[in-house]
């Protein structure tokens, strides 16, 4: 499961993006009849720093041994 995490790209940008500090996402959808969100994204939090650092490693890494002890210890806390 890990491995598909880290495999989806848009999983990737926007760990990437809430890791900034005052990012805003836009959310828009077609489907619904209403207009696009725009949400501030407070500091991330433990578990999701945690989820971006395992996976840029997994990203960085190619051949190499990747653990996600961190990863695992913040979903253990929650």
């Amino acid at each position: 499961v890990l491995q598909n995490l880290s495999q989806t790209p848009v999983l990737r940008e926007l760990l990437k993006e809430a890791k900034m500090t005052g990012t805003t996402v836009k959310i828009e959808s077609p489907e619904l009849c209403m207009e696009p969100q725009l949400i501030k994204l407070d500091q991330p939090g433990p578990l999701t720093l945690a989820m971006h650092q395992f996976v840029t490693e997994m990203q960085e890494t190619k051949k190499g041994v990747v653990t996600p002890k961190e990863l695992f210890a913040q979903v253990c806390k929650k």
